[in-house]
């Protein structure tokens, strides 16, 4: 699979539910679309971070954790946030 970038579409639907998020979950949200979806695309499907649905259709599974978050997007590891489920 190559790990070409992927363009990011606004759908409003989308963007709605991030909306209704609180601040640091959609901070979250951000940082991980941002840095590990934007930057690693396709190259994510090795793992855990994105799953085949269905006729070109890819979800992409954010950690569960702000600390995987910041490690997948390497960022140095914050103790305050390593555990924060947010």
């Amino acid at each position: 699979m190559s790990s070409a970038p992927l363009k990011a579409v606004e759908i409003s639907a989308f963007s709605n539910q991030l909306d209704d998020l609180r601040d640091p979950v959609r901070v979250v949200v951000m940082v991980a679309i941002e840095n590990i979806l934007l930057e690693q695309g396709m190259g994510l499907a090795n793992g855990n971070w994105l799953k085949y649905v269905g006729v070109g259709v890819w979800e992409f599974r954010i950690g569960k954790s702000v600390k995987a978050v910041h490690s997948k997007a390497g960022f140095p590891s914050n103790k305050q946030l390593s555990n924060f489920p947010y």
